[in-house]
């Protein structure tokens, strides 16, 4: 078949597609005004997006985040003074700051951390953590404990800083030391190698489920198992249009393969969801839908091969963000956002105090099913050249 061939029957199912989606209720502003006072969602009736019919979706765009050498990292980071006693150690100290409480950024040092022991193969591991983060009683807890678990039963000693510090002076010796401070990368890992380390060694300490193979290797003519990892709207950034997305890819991939054999798994983290449970989503799905948010931070647990379709609301757009999360665990990343035409000048205008940019960054979500669809096909696309690389044992630079 020719690609022009092709382009056109691909336009003639979405076409079709578009059809079935405009026989969905869809949420209109009386429902989300409803919604809205009846579930206390963030922002209030008058905040909830009306985009439902009158909010364009921005078109897919792809991260594409450059990630710095090690040895670079390692000299944005400040001279340290520091020394563990102990010969033939790799200590790495997580500084205390106040996003700590939130796992998202607790992961952000920790991940470095983990980069570092792995460029210190054959030395004892020794991670000083604040005392308080070592059994966190915050809503982030569930994640942070499970994560310092399996860190320490791969093989991480996980110490209190205070115990530790007082071991702390100057001087060499055959121990490397690490500590961690903010820099322009949000998260960064010395490549996705380690993050294929750290994904098979925790889930092997976690034992798989049934149907998590890891490291599989799929085939070029099969689908995607793909997931939506939705928000509750309560919570903000929710796509409340999300059964209609589900509706569409259903439809879509019914089309190509003549029959339903693509479900689509709509999933909420929000309630209490344990750590292992989390990283088993993120391991059984090679395509993630999903709101900018927190719940975004299970990327590194995804197979090879693995894509991330990530929705920003109206005003709040930070693709570097996940973005460099995605480019240090090898996950494909792409974004929409939905938009009044003037993404810069929106940008700005919400970004302009910190009240107005969390304003924005909870507000719900309508993004278009067209352009979800555009996005998924991107992504399946990729995803099946790159099965087919891990197929035939084809080398790529940005995973290695």
């Amino acid at each position: 078949m020719g690609k022009r061939q092709l382009t056109l029957q691909r336009i003639g199912v979405l076409l079709v597609v578009l059809l079935v989606v405009s026989n969905i209720a869809e949420p209109t502003q009386v429902d989300n005004d409803k919604m809205a006072k009846k579930n206390g969602t963030p922002g209030g009736a008058g905040n909830r997006l009306a985009v439902c019919k009158n909010m364009t979706t921005g078109g897919v765009e792809f991260s594409n985040i450059t990630l710095p050498e090690a040895e670079d990292i390692i000299t944005i980071s400040p001279t340290v003074t520091r020394f563990w006693p102990r010969n033939n150690t790799a200590f790495c100290e997580v500084e205390s700051n106040a996003f700590l409480a939130h796992f998202v950024h607790y992961m952000q040092p920790v991940l470095r951390c983990w980069s570092f022991f792995q460029l210190n193969p054959g030395k004892s591991w020794v991670m000083a953590i604040p005392d308080e983060h070592i059994s966190s009683k915050t809503h982030s807890a569930l994640f942070k404990d499970g994560f310092n678990k399996v860190l320490m039963d791969v093989g991480i000693s996980i110490e209190n800083t205070s115990e530790v510090r007082p071991y702390l002076g100057r001087g060499e010796n055959s121990s490397s030391v690490l500590i961690p401070r903010s820099f322009h990368i949000p998260f960064w890992m010395g490549s996705p190698g380690h993050a294929r380390a750290l994904r098979d060694q925790i889930l092997a300490s976690l034992q798989p489920d049934p149907g998590v193979n890891v490291g599989r290797v799929c085939n070029k003519s099969s689908l995607p198992t793909i997931a939506i990892l939705n928000r509750r709207d309560s919570s903000g950034r929710s796509l409340l249009n999300v059964g209609s997305i589900v509706g569409a890819l259903e439809e879509r991939f019914r089309r190509e393969t003549g029959s339903r054999q693509q479900h689509i798994n709509v999933t909420y983290f929000e309630g209490g969801i344990p750590f292992r449970d989390q990283v088993m989503f993120f391991a059984g799905a090679d395509i993630v839908i999903s709101p900018h948010g927190a719940q975004l931070a299970g990327m590194p647990f995804m197979p090879d091969g693995g894509a991330v379709l990530e929705v920003y609301p109206f005003g709040y757009v930070i693709p570097e963000y996940f973005g460099s999360l995605a480019a240090s665990a090898g996950v494909d990343h792409a974004y929409v956002y939905e938009t009044m035409g003037d993404l810069e000048g929106e940008k700005a205008y919400w970004g302009r105090t910190y009240k107005l940019r969390s304003e924005a960054r909870r507000k719900n979500m309508c993004p278009s099913v067209l352009k979800m669809l555009e996005g998924v096909d991107e992504l399946v696309d990729r995803w099946r050249s790159r099965c087919s690389e891990l197929k035939h044992g084809i080398a790529n630079p940005s995973q290695s």
